[in-house]
């Protein structure tokens, strides 16, 4: 995988964050949300020994 994959993956996982600014960690939608930017993170990662995981899921949207 690519530079440009990660782009695309991350832009498509951005536009499905459910609510954006309106949930908290503890909203269920949002949490599955984060375990699927994470799962593809790991896919990434796996293809790639260059990804950067923390950038990635920035790009996602998800927040420290």
């Amino acid at each position: 995988m690519s530079k440009k994959h990660f782009i695309a993956l991350a832009r498509a996982l951005h536009k499905q964050e459910p609510g954006a600014g309106t949930l908290d960690a503890s909203d269920l939608r949002w949490f599955a949300w984060y375990k699927a930017c994470e799962a593809v993170a790991d896919v990434c990662g796996y293809y790639n020994d260059d990804f950067d995981r923390k950038r990635f899921l920035t790009a996602c949207g998800v927040k420290d």
